[in-house]
């Protein structure tokens, strides 16, 4: 099995009416959802926190996702990881790997 060839999303026109409309269903339908928690994974650990806020630039009192600070130390052992895996992770089929992002 081979991965499809590469292409950029289209460039959403939002002066086109149905364009603005389906950007705005989609927040709509993400709204209940928000704020958005995103943990820090590194291997097998994860860890939830609240110290981080991404805010809209829209509406900048409406936070959208919270996470976790990261530290030096997080930094090094997520490099530490990484590296532990790489030869696995090389060896892994791209179908399989691109499988694992969705």
């Amino acid at each position: 099995m081979s991965l499809p060839p590469f292409v950029n999303e289209p460039i959403l026109e939002l002066r086109r009416p149905d364009a603005r409309a389906a950007l705005q269903a989609g927040m709509a339908a993400l709204e209940p959802k928000l704020p958005l928690r995103v943990p820090l994974l590194i291997g097998e650990q994860r860890t939830e926190g609240d110290a981080l806020a991404s805010t809209d630039p829209g509406a900048s009192d409406r936070v959208v996702a919270l996470a976790p600070r990261v530290t030096p130390a997080d930094a090094s052992r997520a490099l530490d990881v990484a590296g532990e895996a790489a030869p696995h992770w090389g060896a892994t089929p791209a179908i399989d790997r691109a499988q694992s992002l969705v």
